[in-house]
C-alpha cells in the first residue's frame, strides 16, 4: 500500500494541484479585465486587469508550473517510455 501511495497516488494529486495552479494562475490573467472593466475596488482584481509586467509574469509562471507539472509529477504510466532491455547483461560503459 505504501508503494502504491508513493508511485501513483502523491504523483498524481502533485499533478493535479500545480496544473490546476496553472490553470487558476492564467484564467486570472484571462478573465480578470472583463470583470474589472471599470473602476474595481479591489486592488488586486485591477492589478491584474491592468499592470501588464504582473500579466506577463504571471502568463510565464503558469507556464512553469505547467512544465514542472509534466515533467516532475507525471503519475506513473503518462507518456512514459516502456524499457526495452532484455533479461542480459547490460552494457555499462561499452562492456
Amino acid at each position: 500500500m505504501n508503494d502504491r501511495l508513493r508511485e501513483v497516488w502523491l504523483p498524481g494529486c502533485y499533478f493535479v494541484l500545480t496544473l490546476g495552479s496553472a490553470l487558476v494562475l492564467a484564467g486570472a490573467v484571462l478573465i480578470s479585465p472583463w470583470i474589472a472593466g471599470g473602476e474595481s475596488e479591489r486592488p488586486l482584481l485591477s492589478l491584474f486587469a491592468r499592470d501588464s509586467t504582473v500579466r506577463r509574469t504571471s502568463i510565464a509562471s503558469a507556464l512553469g508550473l505547467a512544465a514542472t507539472a509534466f515533467i516532475f509529477f507525471r503519475p506513473a504510466g503518462w507518456f512514459r517510455k516502456t524499457d526495452a532491455k532484455s533479461d542480459t547483461q547490460s552494457n555499462i560503459a561499452g562492456a
